[in-house]
C-alpha cells in the first residue's frame, strides 16, 4: 500500500531555486473559530494531538518535505505552550538537524486571520513570495512544485499576486464539509479565477462579464486546504481594508473591486493528500486517513517525526507504543 501511495503523490521533480527564490513559509497557528471549545481555551488548536502528534508537527513536516528554508510561525493565544513544544521538538533552534529556521511572531491581541495579515505587513518581515498555510494542515504534497508554477504564472501575468491550491472532492467525499460549498469559475486557458463563491446554498449567480471569456471552467467538486502562494501585495491589500477578516473576503475583494488591479490563479491537484483539521468532524476524518496511511510518508511510525522509534506498526493496521505491554491470553 505504501509503495502505491508513494507513486500516486503529486510531488513531481524538485524545483531548482535560486538564492533570491529561497522558499519561505508563514504558518498561522490559530484557526480563529470556536469549534473546539472549551478545549482550546487552554490548549492552542495547533497542538491538538492527532495520531499521537500535535497538528503543528504535521504542518512543519510538510514544509520540510517541500524544501522550505525559513518558517515564520505566527502565534496568538496560549503562545507560550507552542514555544515550549517547539523548543523540545526537532524544529527548535537547539535541534542540530533542524531542516529550517523557525521565527516566532507573537500577537496575543490578534482576533482574526485579517489581523494576522495586517500585523505581518506592518512588521515588514516578508519581501518575497511565500507559502501561506495554517497550523492544522495535514499534507504530503511537495509545495515547491506549486511555488514554481506560481513563479511561471507571474512571468506571464505581472498582476498575479496569489495562487490558491485546491484538491479534488466530489459530492459525498468524506472530507467535504457541509455548509462550506465552494464554486469556482476559471479561465480554462490559464486557470485564472474569475468567480469565487462559498455559501450554504446549492445555486450560484454568475456575473454577465464572466461570459466574455472564450472558455470558462466551472469547478464545484473541490476541497480547500487553505494553501496559498502569495506575493507581499496580498498583505498590503489586507492592510488597505480593515474590514477584511478572512481569505474568502480577500479573494472576493480582488475579483470584484474596480480599485484592485490584481489577479489570482487556481491549481487543482489530482492526487496526494491535503486537508485542515479545523473542525471536530474533519479532525476525526483526517485522523482516520493518517492511521490508514493515506498521508504517507507522514505516518505514525515515520522516522522523520519527533516520536520516531516510539511507535511500531503491527498487522491489521494496529499501532503500538514500544513501551506498551500487551498481556496474552
Amino acid at each position: 500500500l505504501d509503495s502505491l501511495l508513494q507513486e500516486s503523490l503529486e510531488m513531481g521533480p524538485k524545483v531548482e531555486l535560486k538564492k533570491e527564490d529561497l522558499l519561505q513559509a508563514v504558518v498561522i497557528s490559530d484557526n480563529f473559530n470556536q469549534s473546539f471549545q472549551p478545549i482550546t481555551s487552554t490548549l492552542p488548536s495547533c497542538l491538538l494531538p492527532l495520531a499521537g502528534r500535535p497538528l503543528l508537527e504535521y504542518t512543519l513536516q510538510c514544509l520540510s518535505y517541500s524544501g522550505v528554508q525559513d518558517v515564520i510561525l505566527y502565534l496568538t493565544s496560549n503562545s507560550s505552550q507552542v514555544k515550549r513544544w517547539l523548543a523540545t521538538s526537532e524544529w527548535g533552534a537547539e535541534a542540530s538537524a533542524s531542516p529550517f529556521s523557525v521565527t516566532c511572531i507573537t500577537n496575543e491581541d490578534c482576533r482574526s486571520y485579517g489581523d494576522a495579515m495586517r500585523d505581518l505587513y506592518e512588521k515588514s518581515v516578508l519581501r518575497n513570495d511565500f507559502i501561506l498555510v495554517s497550523g492544522d494542515l495535514i499534507s504530503n504534497l511537495d509545495l515547491s512544485s506549486l511555488f514554481g508554477k506560481h513563479k511561471d504564472t507571474f512571468k506571464k501575468d505581472k498582476k498575479a499576486i496569489m495562487t490558491a491550491l485546491y484538491s479534488k472532492g466530489i459530492r459525498g467525499h468524506p472530507l467535504r464539509s457541509r455548509g462550506s460549498e465552494l464554486i469556482l469559475a476559471t479561465d480554462k486557458s490559464n486557470s485564472q479565477i474569475l468567480f469565487y463563491q462559498r455559501s450554504k446554498t446549492k445555486s450560484a449567480n454568475f456575473p454577465i462579464e464572466l461570459f466574455q471569456h472564450d472558455e470558462v471552467e466551472v469547478i464545484h467538486d473541490t476541497l480547500d486546504p487553505n494553501i496559498y502562494i502569495c506575493s507581499p501585495e496580498v498583505l498590503a491589500l489586507f492592510s488597505d481594508n480593515f474590514d477584511i477578516q478572512d481569505m474568502d473576503t480577500m479573494i472576493g475583494e480582488i475579483l470584484e473591486s474596480e480599485l484592485v488591479d490584481s489577479s489570482i490563479y487556481a491549481h487543482v491537484i489530482q492526487s496526494g493528500f491535503c486537508c485542515r483539521s479545523d473542525t471536530p468532524y474533519l479532525y476525526g476524518k483526517v485522523c482516520q486517513k493518517v492511521l490508514n496511511r493515506w498521508v504517507y510518508p507522514m505516518v505514525p511510525e515515520c522516522k522523520n517525526l519527533n516520536s520516531a522509534g516510539k511507535i511500531c506498526l503491527q498487522t491489521n493496521s494496529v499501532y503500538r507504543a514500544l513501551s506498551a505491554n500487551i498481556k496474552k491470553g
